[in-house]
């Protein structure tokens, strides 16, 4: 991120120093310059553990979007590099905050914890019968450095 500022800096003083050069006569002539700015890097990436072990291939980055599947009753957390915000959807319904219990189509799932770097929750099935269809959760972990880095993960919970 520092080559970038100073890249841009040294641009900056160098069209200054080109635009004083130029004796600052009422021509009415202009000098653009155009600055190629690069994205910025990768802020974090998300990783899973299931019933506390690692999910392999798992591993989302910013501007990606994974699908897991899951038997509902297990636990699960996510896992992110560096601090992001968790935004939870089930049913098309944002879930604020965080704590929270929610009951949805035959599964209930609890957030056990909420952080900066981690999305932890348990699965159960609400009633003893099977799920009628399976049951989506959409996660989003937004880069708190750089809210347009988000990734997305769908947590499908079957029988």
């Amino acid at each position: 991120m520092c080559s970038i500022k100073n890249l841009l800096a040294a641009l900056f003083v160098g069209s200054a120093l080109l635009l004083a050069g130029c004796g600052g006569g009422g021509t009415g002539s202009s000098v653009s310059v155009a600055v190629a700015v690069a994205p910025p890097p990768v802020a974090f990436d998300v990783i899973m553990y299931a019933n506390g072990v690692q999910v392999a291939g798992v591993e989302v980055l910013p501007g990606e979007e994974q699908t897991v599947y899951l038997p509902a009753g297990q636990s699960f957390v996510l896992d992110s590099s560096d601090p992001v915000a968790w935004s939870l959807v089930v049913g098309g319904v944002a879930v604020p905050g965080s704590g929270n219990t929610i009951h949805y189509a035959g599964a209930t799932v609890v957030q056990t914890r909420t952080t900066d770097f981690q999305f932890a929750a348990k699965t159960y099935l609400t009633t003893p019968a099977p799920l009628q269809t399976p049951v989506g959760l959409v996660l989003y972990a937004t880069a708190l450095a750089a809210p347009r880095q988000v990734a997305k993960i769908i947590v499908v919970l079957t029988n």
